[in-house]
């Protein structure tokens, strides 16, 4: 329960911060909300990677670390956090090989 509460905390101030970084580069609420309501879905989205390219990086880091790839997800989540980076910009890093996680601390040496 703890966890859930946990998670549930950190979603709502991302979202909060999500929303005010939003509103401060639209000037007002009013436009903000415009902005948002009027975007539409044949846009080029923001961030193009999506989840298939991180779970490409993941069996990449899978490979590289010998673990499973669900601890390699964990892994990129963790080194997105730690380094206030997002996680695609962590797996187009991964897949393009700018980064490999080996090159970190081991985490289970320790």
């Amino acid at each position: 329960m703890e966890a859930a509460c946990a998670s549930a905390s950190a979603i709502a101030n991302q979202l909060e911060s999500n929303w005010q970084e939003h509103r401060a580069r639209f000037g007002s609420v009013e436009q903000a909300i415009d902005a948002a309501a009027s975007s539409n879905a044949s846009q080029e989205p923001i961030d193009p990677f999506t989840r298939t390219q991180v779970h490409v990086a993941a069996g990449m880091v899978a490979v590289q670390l010998g673990i499973s790839s669900d601890e390699a997800v964990d892994r990129l989540r963790a080194h997105a956090y730690a380094y206030a980076r997002r996680l695609s910009s962590v797996a187009a890093d991964i897949i393009a090989r700018r980064l490999t996680l080996s090159d970190q601390d081991d985490m289970s040496s320790g």
